[in-house]
C-alpha cells in the first residue's frame, strides 16, 4: 500500500468525526450540561452520605431511649421486689403470727400495723397486708384510706388474692409477681408483689403482699418521654396492651368499657391499621427490633425492647417527621445554601465556556484563512515556481502578475533610478560611479524589457555575454 492511500486510510476516521462533531455553541452547552450533572451527582451522594449517617444516629437514639426505658421498668420493680423482702426481715411479722393462729394480738397488731403503715406511705403502693397461711387476712393498709379495721379483714384471700397460694410454698428471700388484675380494695389494675414469712422453726406462717398500681407504669414513661409527639406502649406476653395514650380507643373498637380503672385491657393486635398489627406480631416474636408503621396519614417508626425478668415489653413510637427533623433541616439548609452555588457554578461555568468557544471559532476562522492561503489554487505565483522554467520577477516589470505584486511574492530592486543606467558595454565600475554620480539617466525601451525584472535575468544574461564579447 502506497504512502497515500494509508494517508488517506488514517484521515478517514478524522472525517468522519469531524462530519458528526458538533457547533461550538452545542460543545459549550454539553461541556456546561456535564459539569453541572457531574457537581449535581457529587452533591447528591454526600448529602445521602450525610443524611444516611444522621437517619442512623436517629435511630440508634432511640433505640437507646428504648432501652432506657425497660431498664427503668425493670428497676422499678426490680426496687419494689428488693424493698418488700427488706421489709420482711422485721422480726414483728414473724413475731406476731408466731404469737397466735387466728386473729393477731392487740400488741402484735399494733407493731404490725405501724410496719406496713410505714412501708405503703415510704414506697407509695395501693395496698400492703399480711396473709396467714391459711388465708386469714391478719392487717392490710390502703393508700388513701389508711389501715382496715378488723372487721373488713378477709376471713380467706386465697381466692381473691392471686399472690397468696403461688407464694406460700417459695423459698426464704424470693418473691412472685402477679399478673395485672383488678384490686378489690383500690379498684384499679394493679400488680401483685409477695414473698413468703418463715418461721425460725422453718415454718411457712404466711406471706406479706403489696401490689404496685398499673398507672406507675404510666407515670413512669410519660416521665421519659423521647420527644413532644411520642409516646410509649407497654404490652404484657400475652399481647395485651396495658400503656397506650389511646387505649379507651383501643376498648371502644375492640367494645370493651372505656372505663380506665376496671377496663380490661384490650389486644394490641386487634385493632389498629394493617402496618400496626404487624408491628406487634413482630413484637411478639422478637425480644427486641424496630418496625415502621402508617397510621392515619402519618409514618412512625416504632423501638421496642422486652423488659427484663418480666413477660412486659416496652416501645418507644415516635413520627419520623420528629425524628428525622434534623435531617430535614439539614436538607432545607442545603437546598437553601447549597442551591444559589451550584446556579452560580453552572452560570460561571457557561460564561467561561462560551469565552472559550468564542475564542476556538476565532482561531478556527484564523486557521480557515491560513489554509485558504496556502491551497493550491489560490497560489499562481506558487505554481509558476514551481514548474519547470518559471522565473521569478520583480513587481516593478510588466510582466509579474498582479497576484504576485499584491502578496510580495517578487523582489523589488534596490533603487529604481539604478534600473537600465549602463549599458551592457559599460564597464561595471563605471556604471556603479554614474548610480553614485547620479549621471545615468533612466532609458526607456520599447522593445526591451528592463533589466532589473528577474524573469528577464536568465534571458539577459547571454545577450550581456554577447555584448561583452563584442
Amino acid at each position: 500500500m502506497s504512502d497515500e492511500e494509508n494517508s488517506a486510510t488514517a484521515q478517514a476516521p478524522m472525517s468522519a468525526l469531524r462530519r458528526i462533531a458538533l457547533p461550538g455553541r452545542a460543545r459549550t452547552g454539553v461541556v456546561v450540561v456535564t459539569i453541572a450533572f457531574l457537581a449535581t451527582v457529587a452533591g447528591l451522594v454526600v448529602v445521602s452520605q450525610i443524611t444516611d449517617q444522621m437517619r442512623i444516629e436517629a435511630d440508634a437514639r432511640q433505640d437507646s431511649h428504648a432501652a432506657a426505658e425497660s431498664a427503668d421498668l425493670q428497676a422499678l420493680m426490680a426496687s419494689a421486689s428488693r424493698d418488700l423482702r427488706l421489709a420482711r426481715r422485721n422480726t414483728v411479722f414473724e413475731t406476731a403470727l408466731a404469737d397466735s393462729s387466728g386473729q393477731l394480738l392487740p400488741a402484735d397488731r399494733a407493731a404490725v400495723e405501724t410496719a406496713i403503715t410505714y412501708l405503703g406511705d415510704r414506697y407509695q403502693v395501693d395496698e400492703i397486708c399480711v396473709i396467714r397461711s391459711s388465708g386469714l387476712e391478719a392487717a392490710r393498709w390502703v393508700g388513701g384510706s389508711g389501715v382496715a379495721p378488723l372487721g373488713d379483714l378477709s376471713p380467706d384471700e386465697r381466692q381473691n388474692n392471686p399472690a397468696v397460694v403461688p407464694t406460700l410454698p417459695l423459698a426464704d428471700d424470693s418473691f412472685y409477681e402477679t399478673a395485672p388484675y383488678i384490686s378489690p380494695d383500690s379498684g384499679r389494675w394493679v400488680l401483685g408483689l409477695a414473698t413468703p414469712i418463715i418461721l425460725k422453726s422453718g415454718e411457712h406462717a404466711g406471706v406479706l403482699h403489696m401490689e404496685i398500681p398499673i398507672q406507675r407504669f404510666v407515670t413512669e414513661l410519660d416521665g421519659m418521654a423521647f420527644g413532644p409527639s411520642s409516646y410509649s406502649v407497654l404490652l404484657d406476653g400475652s399481647g395485651k396492651l396495658l400503656v397506650h395514650p389511646e387505649l379507651d380507643v383501643f376498648r371502644t373498637q375492640q367494645g370493651i368499657p372505656a372505663n380506665p380503672d376496671t377496663g380490661a385491657f384490650p389486644i394490641a393486635a386487634a385493632s389498629g391499621s394493617v402496618g400496626w398489627r404487624d408491628a406487634v406480631s413482630k413484637m411478639l416474636s422478637t425480644p427486641s427490633g424496630a418496625a415502621t408503621f402508617q397510621e392515619d396519614g402519618a409514618t412512625y417508626r416504632l423501638t421496642y425492647q422486652a423488659v427484663p425478668d418480666s413477660d412486659r415489653i416496652v416501645a418507644v413510637v415516635t413520627p419520623t417527621s420528629e425524628l428525622y427533623a434534623d435531617v430535614n433541616r439539614v436538607l432545607l439548609n442545603l437546598a437553601v445554601t447549597a442551591g444559589p452555588l451550584l446556579v452560580l457554578v453552572i452560570g460561571v461555568a457557561a460564561w467561561f465556556g462560551q469565552r472559550v468557544a468564542r475564542t476556538n471559532r476565532r482561531l478556527a476562522q484564523v486557521n480557515a484563512v491560513s489554509r485558504a492561503r496556502m491551497t493550491p489554487s489560490r497560489r499562481p505565483a506558487a505554481r509558476a515556481r514551481s514548474s519547470p522554467g518559471s522565473r521569478r520577477c520583480s513587481t516593478s516589470s510588466p510582466s509579474c502578475p498582479r497576484s504576485a505584486r499584491t502578496r510580495s511574492r517578487c523582489r523589488r530592486p534596490r533603487s529604481r533610478r539604478s534600473t537600465n543606467c549602463c549599458t551592457p558595454t559599460m564597464r561595471r565600475s563605471m556604471c556603479r560611479t554614474h548610480r553614485r554620480t547620479g549621471r545615468c539617466r533612466r532609458r526607456r525601451s520599447a522593445t526591451r524589457r528592463p533589466t532589473s525584472c528577474r524573469s528577464e535575468n536568465s534571458a539577459a544574461a547571454p545577450r550581456s555575454a554577447e555584448a561583452a564579447s563584442t
